[in-house]
């Protein structure tokens, strides 16, 4: 046989076990899928919903992927429920107070992080249906990041974390630059202060292609999960724009993150850790699995290490008769987004011409 043919029967078989694992986590993830919308919020954190849409949205996309767009659309009227009105625009927070290693987020008051992931995620359920309040809500969240999230700091432009926050932290930064990559009109204001804020961070990158967490002397560490989800917002401006800058660096980037692994696959970490932070980084891997070969055979490893630790604590969880653990649900949309990321990138290397040399 053919070394093309083997690669199409690996690939086939690869994409046949994904589709498994999605179908058992989707099961899972939204044990609820046909109850009302108000039945579905009173379970999930916002942060859950979020991420499950995203990643129901993204599945929908893809071949046979009906019964996950419906579940996607149904989620995301819960979601664009949870937004808060404020400085004329929409923003999303967390149920409650979360400490992060670059600050606070006090609950119930919008964010940067919340919102990103929110908007994000309707812009994917946008694309399933014509629904007007699921793509009008990403260009309200847009217009309050550009008016309270975007400041100037030595004559650059940058997004930060809230209002209160003026430490620039380069994923958060970058995750609403793509925000406006996927949703503002081009040469808009809203355009250009992604533009800028893209360059602030481009303009920052270190030399082995990484970024630091922030720019602040307590945030000068490299941490995979910041880098990886880098990598997806600067894939998406690379994708949108066609940037040779973004597409250097996004190269850079994906190596310095695979160099990484190393330490990240060793570190002790609680499961609903390991499973959250491997899945994250498979994510950005399958984002960038077009400029870097080793990039998706090792997405596709560290899913199935992440899948793994979540279909563990789900059967410990239920051999103790008790509810799975806190923030399981908003893991279990990761691994959903990083599947749909995975499940994209295989069909599109299948699809690429192969010469068979057998």
């Amino acid at each position: 046989m053919g070394q093309a043919q083997q690669d199409r029967g690996r690939v086939a078989m690869t994409i046949e076990a994904a589709r498994a694992s999605v179908e058992r986590l989707s099961v899972r993830a939204v044990p609820l899928a046909g109850a009302p919308d108000a039945a579905l919020a009173r379970p999930l954190s916002t942060q859950a919903l979020a991420h499950l849409v995203a990643g129901h949205a993204r599945l929908g996309s893809l071949p046979d992927g009906d019964a996950h767009a419906a579940r996607a659309l149904l989620l995301a009227s819960a979601l664009v429920e949870r937004a808060t009105p404020v400085g004329g625009g929409l923003g999303w927070g967390y149920d409650a107070d979360v400490d992060t290693p670059f600050g606070r987020f006090a609950g119930g008051r919008p964010n940067a992080l919340a919102t990103a992931h929110a908007a994000h995620a309707l812009l994917d359920a946008a694309t399933l249906a014509r629904r007007p309040d699921l793509a009008e809500a990403p260009r309200l969240a847009l217009a309050w990041a550009c008016a309270d999230l975007l400041v100037e700091h030595r004559g650059e432009r940058l997004f930060v974390p809230t209002p209160e926050s003026s430490r620039p932290i380069h994923s958060v930064n970058l995750l609403l630059a793509s925000l406006a990559a996927r949703c503002a009109d081009w040469a808009s204001d809203a355009w250009r202060a992604g533009e800028d804020a893209y360059a602030y961070s481009l303009a920052r990158q270190r030399s082995d292609g990484s970024w630091p967490c922030g720019e602040t002397h307590e945030l000068r560490a490299v941490d995979a999960v910041h880098l990886a989800r880098i990598l997806e917002s600067l894939a998406v401006w690379e994708e949108r724009t066609g940037d040779a800058d973004v597409a250097v660096a996004l190269t850079a980037a994906t190596a310095a993150l695979l160099a990484r692994l190393g330490p990240l696959e060793r570190e002790p970490r609680r499961p609903v850790e390991e499973s959250r932070r491997l899945a994250i980084v498979a994510a950005g891997l399958a984002a960038a699995a077009h400029v870097d070969d080793r990039a998706l055979p090792t997405a596709g490893r560290l899913l199935d290490r992440a899948l793994a630790s979540g279909e563990r604590r789900a059967v410990r969880a239920l051999r103790a008769r008790r509810e799975a653990p806190a923030g399981s649900r908003m893991d279990d949309g990761i691994a959903l987004v990083a599947l749909a990321g995975y499940l994209t990138a295989i069909g599109r290397t299948s699809a690429e011409p192969a010469a068979d040399v057998g």
